[in-house]
Parts: structure tokens; C-alpha cells; sequence
């Protein structure tokens, strides 16, 4: 039987059906340079018909077309201009061999005006931009926001903090920072990861997680991840989750004394085995991760309650970060004040500082809330007064009269030493609240070496009356 045209490209190249279904315009030639196939998006796009061309020379079909010369040469031609009735296209122009031989030659389409290539170019060098840009953000949402540095205070106990942590850098032991609320624990985690960043001399990544802010049923897979059809609702391609984002660097769990019962084993197990489990996964993926975990409260009572793992606790308290509360270092007072109010005028153009009055009489109030009320509170202060100078008056009246009662005289001097007395022990026994009873630590928020600790310790006991500090 004799072979047609079109018999001796058909075992290199699939056609019919499958040609026609494809949007891209394509035209199939044999060795004579007559029409093969055309398929449907090609005829349209000429406005031809499909039968009538088939068996034509293609440049009947085609015209200008260039592969006749392909045909000669033997040479393909990729992403070549072509000129159409109304528009400059680019096609690819592809022979055919057999046993050594072309015996057809393949033309596609790839763009029916070039116009249609600089839009798509266009829309990719956007596209581009916004991809770094993204990265960009990305890269920064990884990185700590303050360093020790940005820490304002001069006072021995911030002073004492700021060394520890520099020390603390130096070594990637899991860290627990415990302080009553508005103390700046993540600002302290942030400075500790940049010390450990500085001493090791490169970039690490630094991610949190605020564990009371995420719902139970969303924290495994916010930590750990999960893979694709995990569960409904889970992303094409699934999603990393917090630790293989801080793998590397540094995790910060915040409020983990709010962590739900349930996700603490997991949390431990990862801690421990230095792995996750991803949702859906069956296979553990390896992490290097710091932990720094944070809490205002008391892990040790909520552990005798039951609600937080004792072992977990264990290996999150490797080492305890205690933060005094600002009453116990209210000299730095003043230059948080002109800090906050530094940031307020280049935030909102409004520009105010307090005379000394004022700031004497902030030095008084206990501040329950710490730093972060301080800060608030001299935002309201400046935006309410009108006068650049900020006085004692412009305190709210429960701060300010709240300060004025803890300052109240005594009657004489026994109710001096009585007060005196009651105020050591009360502070000594917060203190030693707050460091979770490590009396090392206490001695040092107090500044007082640990053999007096001990004195006043056995005189409470003791129910003896026992001397100033």
C-alpha cells in the first residue's frame, strides 16, 4: 500500500481529536511542504477551512510562512516573529526526522500578537516586584523588631537584665521569661535572640506565637504545620507551620501558660525529640529550634491545679528570665517618659515632655499595669493637655491620688518601722512569687546578698520581728 503525506509523520506525532482540542494554533507539513493538519484554533485564527487546506502548499494557507525553509535546512526556529494579515505573532517552526531524514516540519503559535508577549512580560515584571516585595515582608515579619539597645532603663535591675541576656546569647538554652503583664517580656525575647544573633555573627530567624490568641482547634496546625487535604479547608500544597518557619533561629512562645491542656504533649514532644509532626503527615520533618516561652502567670500553681504538664514545665524552665515590675525600679521612670513621648510626637506631631513634679509624682503610683500602662498613660496625658509642659495635674486624678496615699506620713516613728517592716515583707514575699521562688534570683531583684534573704526568711518564720533591709 502506498504512504500519503501524512502516514509518514503520523507515527512521530499523535493528531485528530487531540489537535483540535488544543488552544494553541498548530499546523502540521510534510516533506513536500504540503498541509497535513490544521488544527481548529489555527483554521479560526486564519479564517480558513480546515478541509480545503489540508493537501495545499503552506504557504497557500500560511502566507509568508518560513517552513518550506525549515524543510531545507533542517534547522528549528523558536520564538520567531511572523507577520499575520493584522498582527505580528511568534511562532516555533520544529522538523520532523525519520531514519536520518525530514520528513515534516511542525508549526505552533505561541503568541498570535506580539502585543499579547509585552503585557504578559509586563504583568510578569510586576508580578516579579511584588514577589520580592513579599519576600521582603516576609523576611521581616522573621526578624526581631528590638535589641538590647532598645531597652530604656539605667537602673541596676535593668542593668543587671541586660547582662544576663548578653550572656544568656551566647548559648541556646530554652529560656522561660516570667514578669506580671505590661513588663515587655517579648521585647526582652526579641533582645535575646538578637544577642544570640550577635554572638554567632549571622541573621537567624525569629517567629511568635501568642498562645491565647489562637484558637484550640487552630494552634497544632498553626505550629506544626500540615499537608495538603490534611483536613477541609487546608491550602493547595499544605503549609509549614511556626517551627519549620523558625527552623534555625528562634521560636517565642508567648502566653504559654495559656496553652490548652491538650497541646502541651505534642509541644513537649517536639521540644524533646527536636521534630514535627505535620497534620497529614507521616513523616517527621527535623527542626533547630530555640524556644523562649513567656508567661505573667504562675506555671508552678497552675501545675498543682493540673493544668499545665509538669514535665513541659521542667523543660521550658531550664533557665528563668524573671522581669521586676516597674515599681521596683521606678527610677527609670523618667526616661521611659521621654521615650514614650518622643515616639508619640513622631507618630502624631504632638510634642510634649513633663517637668519634674510630674514625673516625681508618676514616680509614686505603683503601676499595676507596668510599663505598657506608663506608656498609655502618657499618651492620654499629652493628648488631652493643651500645654507642650505636662504637670502633675494632668495625671488622672486615681493615679495621682492613689500615688499621694502610698506616699502618706506616719504618725511617728514606730508606725515608720512598723510600716517599713510590713512593706520588706510583703516585697519579699512577691518577689519571691515572681522568681517562682528561687531565692538566688530574689536576692538579686532585691539587691541584697542571699544570707540576709535567709535572715528575713527564718525571722517570718519565726514570727520574729525582723529589721529594715
Amino acid at each position: 500500500m502506498a504512504r500519503g503525506p501524512k502516514d509518514e509523520v503520523l507515527p512521530l506525532v499523535l493528531w485528530g481529536e487531540v489537535a483540535d482540542q488544543l488552544p494553541i494554533p498548530i499546523v502540521l507539513v510534510d516533506a513536500q511542504g504540503r498541509v497535513v493538519e490544521l488544527n481548529k484554533a489555527y483554521a479560526e485564527f486564519l479564517g480558513v477551512d480546515t478541509a480545503t487546506a489540508v493537501g495545499q502548499p503552506v504557504e497557500r494557507v500560511i502566507k509568508g510562512s518560513r517552513l518550506p525553509l525549515v524543510l531545507s535546512t533542517g534547522q528549528p526556529e523558536i520564538a520567531s516573529p511572523h507577520q499575520y494579515a493584522e498582527s505580528t505573532g511568534l511562532v516555533n517552526r520544529i522538523p520532523v526526522w525519520e531514519e536520518g531524514k525530514v520528513v515534516g516540519c511542525l508549526g505552533m503559535v505561541l503568541f498570535k500578537d506580539i502585543k499579547e508577549l509585552s503585557r504578559l512580560l509586563k504583568e510578569n515584571r510586576l508580578l516579579t516586584s511584588k514577589l520580592a516585595a513579599c519576600r521582603r515582608a516576609l523576611k521581616d515579619c522573621l526578624r526581631p523588631k528590638y535589641g538590647l539597645a532598645d531597652i530604656i532603663g539605667t537602673s541596676p535591675a535593668v542593668a543587671e537584665l541586660k547582662r544576663e541576656v548578653e550572656k544568656l546569647g551566647r548559648v541556646r538554652l530554652t529560656v522561660l521569661i516570667t514578669g506580671e503583664t505590661g513588663v515587655g517580656k517579648e521585647l526582652w525575647a526579641h533582645a535575646l535572640h538578637r544577642a544570640g544573633e550577635a554572638a554567632r555573627g549571622r541573621e537567624e530567624p525569629f517567629v511568635t506565637v501568642n498562645c491565647a490568641a489562637i484558637p484550640e482547634n487552630l494552634l497544632e496546625a498553626e505550629l506544626f504545620g500540615y499537608e495538603e487535604g490534611a483536613f477541609t479547608g487546608a491550602v493547595r500544597g499544605g503549609r509549614p507551620g511556626k517551627f519549620q518557619l523558625a527552623d534555625g533561629g528562634t521560636i517565642f512562645l508567648d502566653e504559654i501558660g495559656d496553652m490548652p491542656f491538650t497541646m502541651q504533649a505534642k509541644l513537649l514532644r517536639v521540644i524533646e525529640n527536636a521534630e514535627v509532626d505535620a497534620i497529614g503527615s507521616e513523616k517527621p520533618v527535623p527542626v533547630d529550634v530555640r524556644v523562649i516561652a513567656a508567661t505573667n502567670r504562675s506555671l508552678p500553681e497552675l501545675v498543682a491545679a493540673g493544668r499545665f504538664r509538669a514535665d513541659l514545665y521542667y523543660r521550658l524552665n531550664v533557665y528563668n528570665l524573671y522581669i521586676p515590675p516597674l515599681r521596683q525600679h521606678p527610677e527609670d521612670i523618667p526616661l521611659l517618659a521621654k521615650h514614650f513621648l518622643s515616639q508619640l510626637y513622631h507618630q502624631t506631631g504632638i510634642y510634649r515632655e513633663a517637668d519634674q513634679d510630674c514625673l516625681r509624682a508618676l514616680g509614686r503610683y505603683r503601676w499595676p499595669g507596668n510599663v505598657r500602662e506608663l506608656r498609655y498613660t502618657l499618651e492620654r496625658m499629652a493628648i488631652k493637655s493643651d500645654r507642650e509642659v505636662l504637670e502633675e495635674r494632668d495625671i488622672p486624678p486615681d493615679i495621682r491620688e492613689e500615688g499621694r496615699a502610698l506616699c502618706g506620713a506616719p504618725n511617728d516613728a514606730s508606725d515608720l518601722n512598723a510600716i517599713l517592716a510590713r512593706v520588706e515583707e510583703e516585697t519579699i514575699r512577691r518577689v519571691l512569687r515572681e522568681t517562682n521562688y528561687n531565692k538566688r534570683r530574689a536576692a538579686q531583684v532585691l539587691g541584697i546578698p542571699r544570707s540576709r534573704l535567709y535572715r528575713r526568711l527564718q525571722g517570718y518564720q519565726s514570727g520574729k520581728k525582723a529589721r529594715t533591709i
